[in-house]
C-alpha cells in the first residue's frame, strides 16, 4: 500500500448526478411556457384591423423577347438580357376578424439588363432593360386551423406593367426606345399564415396570375404586421 492509499486526508469526492426527470420537467416547463405565449398572441389577434408587410418571392414569369418587343419600334437587332432583380412584395390592408379582409400590394416581378447589337436601321449595340411590376386588389379570406396557424386565400386582379427600353449613343446618332405594355388580369392565391407574436405573423403563399399572354406562378414569403396589435387594443 503506497503512503497515498495510508493518508486519512485524502477522501474521495461524491458525484453529484442530475435526476433524470430534472431535464424532462425543464424541457416541459419550457413547452407549456412557448404554448401559453402563442395561445396569448393568437387570442389578443382576435380582431386584427390595419396591416403592412412585405417580403420576396421565386417566380416562373418570363419576359417578353426583348429583340421582339424592340423591333416594334424599328430597332431591329439579337438581345442578350439577365435577371438583375429577386422578385419582392410590400402590401397594405385590413382584416376584419379571423376570416375576412382586402389588400392592396405592389408587386415587383422582375428586371433584367443587357445589351442588344443592332443590324437596322444601323449597326450599333445599345443598352437594353425589361421591367416588369404592378398593383394588385385583392380580397382575402382566412379559416384558423390552430391557434398559431391558419390557412389563407387571395382573389383579384394584377394591373401589370411592362417596359422595354433601349438607349445608346451611335456616333452621331441618338438610339433611344420605350415600349410599354400594361394590362390587368385576375390574380388567385393559397397558402399558409403563423402567428409568432401578438403583432406579427409570417405568411407562406402559392399565387398565380395572368399577364402579357402568360400565366405566372409565384411562390412568395412575407411578413406581417398588424398595427393595433391586440386587436387595436
Amino acid at each position: 500500500m503506497s503512503s497515498i492509499d495510508r493518508c486519512p486526508c485524502v477522501k474521495s469526492r461524491p458525484v453529484h448526478r442530475v435526476h433524470p426527470a430534472i431535464p424532462r420537467r425543464l424541457a416541459a416547463a419550457l413547452a407549456a411556457g412557448l404554448m401559453l405565449s402563442l395561445s396569448h398572441a393568437a387570442a389578443a389577434m382576435e380582431e386584427l384591423g390595419w396591416y403592412g408587410g412585405g417580403g420576396v418571392a421565386l417566380t416562373n414569369y418570363k419576359e417578353p423577347d426583348i429583340a421582339s418587343e424592340l423591333s416594334k419600334r424599328g430597332l431591329v437587332g439579337a438581345g442578350r438580357l439577365s435577371t438583375q432583380a429577386v422578385p419582392w412584395e410590400l402590401f397594405f390592408g385590413y382584416r376584419a376578424g379571423n376570416y375576412l379582409g382586402f389588400e392592396a400590394a405592389y408587386l415587383h416581378l422582375d428586371r433584367q439588363e443587357g445589351s442588344m447589337d443592332l443590324t437596322q436601321p444601323f449597326q450599333a449595340s445599345v443598352d437594353a432593360m425589361q421591367e416588369t411590376d404592378g398593383f394588385s386588389l385583392l380580397a382575402r379570406g382566412a379559416l384558423p386551423v390552430s391557434r398559431v396557424f391558419s390557412v389563407v386565400a387571395n382573389a383579384g386582379i394584377y394591373l401589370w406593367h411592362i417596359e422595354s427600353t433601349a438607349s445608346s449613343l451611335a456616333g452621331q446618332t441618338a438610339v433611344s426606345a420605350i415600349l410599354d405594355h400594361r394590362g390587368v388580369g385576375p390574380r388567385a392565391g393559397l397558402g399558409v399564415e403563423a402567428i409568432v407574436s401578438e403583432r406579427s405573423t409570417l405568411r407562406f403563399e402559392w399565387h398565380e396570375m395572368r399577364l402579357h399572354h402568360q400565366t405566372a406562378a409565384v411562390f412568395s414569403f412575407n411578413f406581417v404586421h398588424y398595427f393595433g396589435g391586440a386587436g387595436g387594443k
